[in-house]
């Protein structure tokens, strides 16, 4: 994992990551078969990172930006860009 505090970049979803709600709130890893449960104070964070908001300007817990940085959830591209997203509501 990359040891520097997270914030220094643009938070998004890598393209592999997809948020679903199914009987419970979860992002999928496609690339890795992978299932995260979520709860929807984490669905409704994850839901904005589209590329646009600098992670500065995001509330989040660090310690959960970083550990979805590890696991391949997100990404910091250095320069804003707008993943395609599908706006919805989860409440």
């Amino acid at each position: 994992m990359d040891e520097r505090d997270a914030g220094e970049g643009y938070l998004a979803l890598t393209p592999q990551a997809v948020l679903r709600v199914l009987e419970a709130p979860y992002v999928y890893l496609i690339d890795k078969d992978e299932l995260f449960e979520v709860n929807d104070e984490a669905l409704e964070f994850l839901s904005g990172c589209d590329g646009r908001t600098h992670a500065r300007e995001m509330t989040g817990n660090d310690e959960f930006v970083r550990y979805c940085l590890s696991e391949g959830i997100l990404f910091e591209p250095r320069d804003p860009r707008c993943r395609r997203c599908v706006s919805w509501s989860f409440k």
